[in-house]
């Protein structure tokens, strides 16, 4: 489901492991740096595991990006 002509950005950091795995497994340019999800935006189209704490952040966020995104979150989100 994730286009290859698309740039992504793994936008939570993490461990840092995430984005290689992306590059890894797809074979995309994945920009993935600590930087502050709030405050950027970059890529063409987002897949991430954000924060559960201020999920409702995320998507608020989310809408005023307007990227295609994939979010790993629990199925009641």
């Amino acid at each position: 489901f994730i286009p290859k002509d698309k740039i992504i950005w793994e936008c939570f950091y993490g461990d840092g492991k995430s984005g290689e795995y992306l590059r890894e497994i797809t074979g995309n340019e994945v920009i993935h740096a600590y930087a502050d999800f709030f405050e950027i935006n970059v890529g063409e189209i987002l897949i991430s595991n954000p924060p559960y704490s201020c999920k409702a952040k995320v998507f608020k966020r989310l809408q005023e990006i307007d990227k295609p995104f994939i979010m790993i979150v629990p199925v009641s989100t």
